[in-house]
């Protein structure tokens, strides 16, 4: 485990308010979810969603309409195309429920920002990075590819996040 993630897994308990933190470095990728404690799980190179009750959790409503939004990953074939596809998806506002909306507008809890993460296998030039810092369907994202690229090679391999 990297000594990045385990600073995070020892962060002291009710602190901050909670998060979900994904960190990717030479020695593997993990996901940090702060809550009344510190969990670390690890992240395998692939598909991933992650939404502010997990990561790619079964049966979750949320993760399901953007898993359908996605469509087969398998008919991708550009990482311009999954993010178009996935784009699309965060500005979804059904559902029944506010809670289980991909984009939810709110005054005390919802949808504050959003990423779109493409770390490539070997070369760090191609990995790409897009975030809105409010709501997606308020504002284009912004392209922060550049953080990534300026990486160390090393510390971006893994695959497609």
């Amino acid at each position: 485990m990297s000594k990045v993630l385990e600073s995070f897994g020892a962060l002291p308990p009710r602190s901050y308010n909670g998060f979900h933190l994904y960190c990717a470095g030479p020695d593997g990728a993990g996901l940090v979810v702060y809550g009344p404690d510190a969990e670390i799980a690890p992240v395998s190179p692939g598909l991933h969603v992650i939404t502010n009750r997990g990561m790619d959790l079964e049966g979750d409503p949320k993760t399901a309409r953007i898993r359908a939004g996605l469509g087969d990953p398998r008919s991708l074939r550009t990482i311009d195309e999954a993010f178009a596809r996935l784009d699309r998806t965060l500005r979804d506002h059904r559902g029944v429920n506010p809670l289980e909306r991909v984009c939810i507008h709110g005054d005390a809890y919802g949808t504050r920002s959003g990423s779109l993460i493409a770390l490539h296998e070997s070369d760090p030039r191609q990995s790409r990075y897009l975030h809105a810092e409010v709501r997606r369907c308020e504002r284009p994202w912004t392209d922060a590819s550049a953080l990534l690229r300026s990486a160390p090679a090393r510390a971006l391999v893994g695959g497609i996040a």
